[in-house]
């Protein structure tokens, strides 16, 4: 029988093995104890990103390092937090004007 890890455990031991092959970014509310985002950060301190108790700001920084070019492909990035709001928040700025963004 497989040996039996919390979900979370699986989680950040997961990013840290993808971090190995592909290229993204892990974003966390100051909770990578809990979410097990730790693990990734520490081995990847440059492409993680704690962005302390302020998860609405983190979707809006996830949502423009969704948009930086790199040169394979667009930068895929994973904002972790377990504030009950955070699946809420998207559909809250859908109320407001929108823009398009062209790369030169």
């Amino acid at each position: 029988m497989a040996e039996r890890i919390a979900t979370r455990v699986a989680y950040g031991k997961t990013l840290a093995a993808l971090g190995e092959t592909r290229h993204f970014f892990v974003m966390d509310a100051d909770l990578s104890g809990s979410t097990q985002t730790a693990i990734f950060g520490k081995k990847f301190p440059d492409r993680f990103i704690n962005c302390g108790i302020a998860e609405a700001n983190m979707i809006s920084a996830a949502a423009g390092i969704a948009l930086i070019p790199t040169a394979k492909a667009r930068t895929r990035h994973s904002a972790n937090t377990f504030f009950i709001a955070f699946s809420i928040y998207p559909i809250s700025l859908s109320r407001f004007p929108t823009f398009r963004y062209e790369a030169a």
